[in-house]
């Protein structure tokens, strides 16, 4: 009986770890075959718009395959254009405004009054020390 146990033990760590390293090499190989995977869809979707352009028109598959990818590549680079102009004007905006929430902030420190927490005599110097030394690095950066 111990014998089985050990056998039925033993398959399911070797099964364990061959699952571990499958998961291991697939990430692994995943980053590599990304690419292709990628651009075997775009050319699967670009493929029914090649062959209708190709249907309807007087041109080659060669030449409407082109043309396809040409308008393709300038809406994809249209789209990462306007996007990066976008979430670079967003976060201007964000950072613009990040020195007025740093000072309403740093007021709301400045306001707090221990004195009337109950706190050791002893601990409160060194939490008005650090709220002082806090604040004044704060300031540095903005």
């Amino acid at each position: 009986m111990n014998v089985e146990k050990l056998k039925a033990i033993s398959k399911i760590i070797i099964f364990g770890i061959f699952v571990i390293l499958s998961v291991f090499i697939s990430f692994k190989l995943f980053v590599f075959y990304i690419p292709f995977l990628i651009g075997f869809v775009i050319a699967e979707l670009l493929d029914p718009i090649i062959i209708s352009i190709k249907n309807k028109s007087n041109l080659t598959r060669k030449t409407s395959s082109i043309l396809v990818l040409v308008i393709f590549f300038a809406i994809c680079i249209s789209l990462i254009s306007l996007g990066s102009i976008f979430l670079i004007s967003e976060v201007t905006d964000a950072l613009s405004g990040m020195n007025g929430y740093i000072e309403i902030v740093m007021d709301k420190v400045q306001s707090i009054n221990i004195d009337n927490w109950n706190i050791n005599s002893n601990i409160k110097p060194i939490i008005e020390n650090a709220t002082v030394s806090f604040i004044n690095e704060a300031r540095k950066y903005y």
